[in-house]
């Protein structure tokens, strides 16, 4: 069965965005966010070859946007390694 598996910066992202969320638009919000950041990262282990290539930045990494994120991540052969989960803002070139 196909999973993904967060690297240590991804799981501190989830955590930023929750907290950020949570402190700007509410409880809700913040759940609805996450639930559906959650239905995006098991649609990427089910279809990895969707996100965009972006080798550019960094070897074997993918990208998809969800809302105001882009999600980095590397395909398995079993799922996904979610590499960083970075608002549109944010420049991956260092944080990759």
């Amino acid at each position: 069965m196909a999973n993904f598996t967060l690297s240590d910066e991804a799981g501190q992202d989830l955590k930023s965005i929750a907290h950020y969320t949570l402190d700007r638009f509410g409880y809700e919000q913040a759940r609805k966010y996450r639930y559906e950041l959650h239905e995006t990262l098991m649609l990427l282990t089910k279809r990895p070859g969707i996100g965009a290539g972006c080798e550019q930045i960094r070897t074997q990494t993918r990208r998809f946007s969800h809302l105001s994120h882009i999600i980095y991540y590397r395909p398995l052969k079993q799922g996904i390694l979610v590499l960083r989960i970075l608002h549109h803002s944010q420049d991956p070139l260092g944080r990759l």
